[in-house]
């Protein structure tokens, strides 16, 4: 949970739709995560989950956008950058209201959305093996955004498909 100032659903969702309005052209996929998807009264910040679409660079090779959406958001769009990895990306969208932004692939989005949608002990658990108390089968574990099978990843390219990995599911407004 996110300390500090809590902001009430419906204004914190509408500036996330904002964020997802204007990251669609640049995503292939992109979805809400975190207390918004669970339905939450409040919130403390807002969490997005995206997949960049694959564009070509200058030697015509297929990348992920990342660094366009990092152009988009700061030239584009006016935000300030706080943090601006390959992978994570945050900033203000209102006076003390962050948005972090997680950039994913397909083949980890299952593992990432369920994680990123929380809450947080929920999202322990579901990397935790089960011999330790968590949801996760013991022959597997969870690493770098990816599912394991000893030396194997696995493709969770839903989160449906890690929550079976699991033998489990529950509704984001349930995970508590």
């Amino acid at each position: 949970m996110s300390e500090g100032k809590r902001f009430a659903n419906k204004e914190a969702m509408t500036h996330a739709l904002e964020i997802v309005g204007l990251l669609i052209p640049i995503s292939s996929r992109i979805a809400i995560a975190g207390s918004l998807r669970r339905c939450k009264p409040d919130v403390g910040d807002i969490e997005i989950v995206c997949i960049p679409r694959i564009e070509p660079d200058l030697f015509g090779n297929p990348i992920m956008a990342s660094g366009r959406i990092s152009h988009d958001l700061e030239v584009e769009y006016g935000y300030e950058l706080l943090k601006d990895g390959e992978h994570f990306k945050q900033f203000y969208v209102a006076p003390e209201l962050k948005c972090d932004l997680f950039i994913t692939t397909p083949e980890q989005w299952g593992v990432i959305f369920a994680i990123r949608t929380g809450s947080a002990e929920f999202s322990h658990k579901l990397v935790t093996p089960k011999k330790y108390g968590g949801y996760l089968p013991s022959y597997l574990n969870v690493k770098d955004g990816r599912v394991w099978n000893m030396a194997q990843a696995m493709s969770t390219p839903e989160e449906k498909d890690f929550f079976d990995l699991c033998g489990l599911w529950v509704e984001p407004k349930d995970r508590i």
